[in-house]
């Protein structure tokens, strides 16, 4: 790969607290906005780290065996990192 391969993939996601839930609970609840992430996914964080890994060892192609998240945050990964990518569905 002939470009830098960035840091990191996923973005730092906020985190508020529940202002629905205050009355039932005795403590305070926080929501973390995974949601925020580009494959909308908590799962962009793990796939995007095995997806550099995979581009630092000089691979081009990533594959995927997920219909879900991880196959969101694979693709989007990929496409982040400028390689190909397969996701097979099950």
């Amino acid at each position: 790969m002939s470009q830098k391969v960035p840091k990191d993939l996923f973005v730092r996601t906020p985190l508020i607290e529940s202002l629905e839930l205050r009355p039932y609970c005795p403590n305070k609840v926080y929501l973390k906005l995974e949601n925020s992430q580009p494959s909308t996914s908590y799962k962009m964080r793990g796939v995007s780290r095995l997806c550099q890994q995979g581009a630092l060892e000089g691979r081009d192609e990533i594959i995927s065996s997920s219909g879900g998240n991880a196959g969101l945050a694979t693709a989007c990964s990929a496409r982040m990192l400028g390689l190909k990518c397969r996701v097979f569905l099950p």
